[in-house]
């Protein structure tokens, strides 16, 4: 089997997402950051008091997000800083903006995992298609990536569930030479609206139909299902946030929500 059916992502050590600013150069419907966000941060904050708060909780990995991270003057001395400390890094990005300038800078960090949204270039009917407008941008970071030799794991969210939009997916990862793909059940459709994405039995409906695609596939399948409106979800233990001011707090998509 290499799908893992992970209910709430969560892994033997602490880790943290670090959202080092608002700004993303897309808007997509399902997502709280955007174009208008507050590009200043990255710059104001006090590092070596974060990475103390990191230390203190035994933070092992960090996650470096947005927004979108690649946007920042300040990643790299992020980067450093944390890697200086003994805590391993990784980057959630759209890709659009890993060129081969910043590929070639980042191969000279630690950081070898990288994480890819590609919710970002799906057509109305949840199909990657090449229609769309980011489709180009995405695939050239995305090779960008492939060809430094990082460890690149697609992400997608899931608002419906079918076999054809599931395979769409995973053909696409195969394409690019990927061997890892997440897909995740958000909690909201659309965050103005704040309407449940999906129902709680489609969770075992898409496990179902993933385990009978993965036997066709040498692709790496994580279903997630982070129910965080779930009194009973741990992540409050082992998943922390940094917010976009400095604060380090407990699952920032509870406190989001």
């Amino acid at each position: 089997m290499k799908i893992n059916y992970c209910r709430f992502n969560l892994h033997e050590y602490k880790k943290a997402c670090w959202m080092i600013g608002e700004r993303c150069n897309l808007n997509c419907h399902f997502c709280y950051q955007n174009k208008d966000g507050d590009l200043n941060h990255g710059s104001d904050y006090d590092i070596k008091n974060i990475i103390q708060l990191l230390l203190l909780k035994d933070i092992k990995h960090v996650i470096l997000s947005g927004g979108e991270p690649l946007l920042y003057d300040e990643l790299f001395k992020i980067i450093e800083s944390l890697e200086d400390a003994g805590i391993e890094v990784s980057l959630c990005t759209n890709a659009i903006l890993a060129d081969d300038v910043f590929c070639r800078r980042l191969i000279c960090t630690k950081v070898r995992k990288v994480t890819i949204n590609i919710a970002s270039i799906v057509d109305n009917n949840y199909f990657i298609h090449e229609s769309n407008s980011n489709y180009n941008s995405v695939i050239a970071g995305i090779k960008n990536f492939v060809n430094y030799g990082l460890n690149v794991t697609f992400n997608d969210l899931v608002f419906i569930v079918k076999k054809d939009i599931f395979l769409n997916k995973i053909l696409f990862c195969a394409n690019m030479g990927v061997s890892n793909i997440s897909f995740i059940f958000p909690i909201y459709r659309d965050l103005s609206s704040k309407k449940l994405a999906v129902r709680s039995t489609q969770f075992d409906e898409a496990a179902s139909i993933l385990q009978e695609i993965e036997k066709e596939f040498d692709i790496n399948i994580t279903l997630n299902n982070p129910i965080c409106i779930d009194e009973s979800c741990p992540a409050n233990k082992n998943i922390f946030g940094i917010d976009v001011s400095g604060n380090l707090l407990p699952c920032l998509v509870k406190k989001d929500i």
